[in-house]
């Protein structure tokens, strides 16, 4: 089920799999079944949080820039849930778009997508 040579579309760097002094890992340091299997979920977390059991903070874009929202002082980062074994994704829904949608500005959810409200919490 796993796309064929998906390893080859994943950079070539060689990364240390080195987890921060907070304990966040971040999955450009992942191994690469981690880097190349499906996303099962995000999540949005602030600053140095952690992120929960099983999730990935994404620190880099594409091209090696830092990958942050925010500014230094609200930094919020976007954290991904992996499935390594292809076959057990197949049997769950994977996250294969996402559409951030502002409905105070009149838009809409595109067809094909749900909607997932957000929740706050306040430290």
């Amino acid at each position: 089920l796993a796309p064929r040579d998906i390893s080859s579309q994943i950079s070539r760097r060689t990364f240390s799999r080195r987890t921060l002094k907070n304990g966040v890992q971040n999955i450009e340091d992942a191994d690469t079944q981690a880097q190349t299997g499906p996303i099962t979920d995000i999540i949005v977390i602030r600053g140095e949080e952690k992120p929960p059991k099983g999730y990935f903070r994404v620190s880099q874009s594409l091209s090696g820039q830092s990958f942050h929202i925010g500014d230094r002082k609200s930094t919020l980062f976007l954290c991904v849930k992996k499935e390594k074994n292809w076959d057990r994704a197949a049997q769950r829904p994977c996250v294969t778009a996402l559409s951030v949608i502002f409905p105070d500005r009149k838009e809409f959810v595109p067809p094909g997508f749900s909607l997932v409200r957000c929740s706050k919490s306040d430290p």
